[in-house]
């Protein structure tokens, strides 16, 4: 049993390990995605399970199509109290005009902060926790 657990340990570490990386490279190409002016048309805070997200939308313009997104970064974190999502919704409030990077291959994948995000750093660490536990069990 112990094996057993070690070794799903050290599975799940690996599968965190590369969801880390492919958040991480998403991440870094965002950055060099082209960007369109769009407006902000909804935003607020939404109170969760367990805490805090802000919720906003934006509308834009691309080859003749309107485009409607959501995503301020790629990661959507939550918080545990209101004030992160408050200032995140403070900076997009209604009617405002943002930029938006949107994605080449596909336009209507698009986020107000490319490259912001730092989901992938917290999925890494899990990783590692994951992987050094699942070793350390099958070490004994």
């Amino acid at each position: 049993m112990r094996t057993l657990v070690g070794l799903l340990l050290v599975v799940l570490g690996g599968v965190l390990g590369l969801l880390a990386m492919l958040m991480a490279r998403r991440s870094k190409s965002e950055s060099g995605w082209p960007c369109v002016t769009g407006r902000v048309t909804a935003s607020s805070v939404v109170r969760t399970v367990d805490g805090y997200m802000p919720s906003v939308t934006y509308e834009y313009t691309h080859s003749g199509a309107l485009h409607r997104g959501t995503k301020i970064r790629s990661a959507a974190l939550e918080f545990n109290w209101a004030a992160p999502a408050e200032r995140d919704v403070a900076k997009y409030a209604i009617d405002k005009d943002v930029q938006v990077f949107l994605d080449p291959e596909n336009p209507s994948e698009s986020v107000l902060e490319p490259g912001s995000t730092s989901g992938y750093r917290f999925v890494s660490t899990f990783s590692c926790l994951a992987l050094a536990a699942g070793v350390a069990i099958l070490a004994t």
